[in-house]
């Protein structure tokens, strides 16, 4: 219609199937909100706002187990320059913070306390890489030191930045980091040895025993890697033990580095098609793989029941770590940490027997970790009455 104007950002900005139908001055690439002024003649110069953006999770898929969220940005861009993230396409390296204060992050998190009507909900850092400004950070944990409820934080961050920061400011106050979604990427692709010159299962356990989970992801499919090496990586993961393995297929992304790289090998289709980040799609001319869904869903459906037979259920791994938590005597609800026990109690003896049917020492190991949970949950119910 001609009154409407259309606008594409994001990863959408990179492709061509997309721009093609936009007007180059209503495509944005990097920070939306300056364009967004722009093209709505809006003063380019007035103060930056988080707004409160709140809604819920259905754990599981069932709506009768909703925890509720909110989502929060404080900063764009992200200054690591990974050959395969759009984000260094769109912002060219380049991380922009906005000046907010922690009475600005206070006041948004407190309106979507009101919006939800609890003082214990999940907020979503989105942000590509968070914790930047360490000196906002500080203050935002300082600001909640002596508030009561809970506030999870899950936010995508480097190893980098999170080794950076003194762990007992950042876990000590009712906002503390719940889930860090750290790109762990490759132990053995040497392209990808994103964290060298860093102990990282030495670090993963340091962030746990803070009640961090690591959401750590881990790349196959990298250009000529054969089945053996993907299944060396698979067994570097478990090695290194992030609370919630993430495997991922390798998917370059138009305009990055990677794919110009792929391109002038010849190994992007003529017909190329990308589906963004469906499980198991294989979008470029692999050595070993093939294209589309032919190998990559049972590859990864495999290596995933092959990773949990070894690590544990990600209920049960996440239980060990949030019960590391400092603050939890403090909580009066305690919802996202009833449900994870409860889900999992359901479904302990279950899974030790599908993983592990005839295999007795596997099994005393994974009921002595459910024991020492029961444990800690009875003593921190316990505290909490008495709190």
């Amino acid at each position: 219609h001609p009154s409407i104007v259309r606008v594409l950002g994001n990863i959408g900005a990179l492709y061509d199937q997309f721009t093609q139908y936009f007007k180059p001055e209503n495509i944005c690439y990097g920070d939306g909100v300056p364009f967004l002024r722009k093209l709505l003649n809006e003063p380019l110069d007035q103060p930056y706002y988080i707004p409160s953006t709140t809604g819920y999770l259905e754990m599981l898929g069932d709506k009768k187990n909703k925890i509720f969220a909110g989502v929060l940005t404080t900063s764009t861009g992200c200054p690591h320059k990974c050959d395969f993230c759009g984000t260094s396409v769109l912002f060219q390296g380049k991380f922009n913070k906005y000046n907010f204060t922690a009475e600005d992050v206070y006041r948004a998190i407190k309106e979507m306390e009101e919006k939800i009507g609890s003082n214990e909900f999940l907020i979503f850092v989105g942000e590509p890489n968070a914790f930047l400004d360490k000196n906002l950070w500080y203050s935002v944990f300082e600001r909640f030191r002596n508030e009561k409820g809970s506030y999870g934080l899950i936010a995508p961050i480097s190893m980098d930045v999170l080794d950076s920061y003194d762990m007992e400011k950042l876990q000590n106050s009712a906002i503390r980091l719940d889930i860090a979604n750290i790109g762990l990427e490759s132990v053995n692709s040497k392209e990808y040895k994103k964290n060298k010159n860093r102990n990282v299962r030495e670090l993963l356990r340091k962030f746990e025993s803070y009640g961090i989970s690591v959401w750590g992801t881990f790349i196959i499919g990298f250009p000529g890697q054969t089945f053996n090496e993907m299944k060396g990586e698979v067994d570097s993961l478990i090695e290194l033990g992030p609370t919630i393995p993430a495997l991922l297929n390798l998917r370059p992304i138009r305009r990055t580095e990677l794919f110009t790289t792929l391109e002038n090998e010849g190994k992007i289709p003529s017909d190329y098609i990308d589906i963004g980040y469906r499980f198991g799609f294989m979008s470029y001319i692999h050595d070993y793989i093939g294209l589309e869904f032919k190998d990559l869903p049972k590859l990864m459906t495999d290596y995933y029941n092959y990773i949990e037979s070894k690590t544990g259920c990600t209920f049960l791994k996440i239980l060990e770590v949030k019960l590391n938590q400092r603050n939890l005597a403090n909580i009066t609800e305690l919802n996202l940490l009833k449900f994870y026990y409860n889900s999992y109690s359901e479904i302990h003896d279950i899974w030790v027997n599908y993983f592990h049917p005839n295999d007795n020492k596997m099994q005393e190991i994974f009921n002595k970790r459910f024991e020492a949970i029961q444990l800690k949950m009875k003593k921190v119910l316990e505290n909490r009455m008495v709190a």
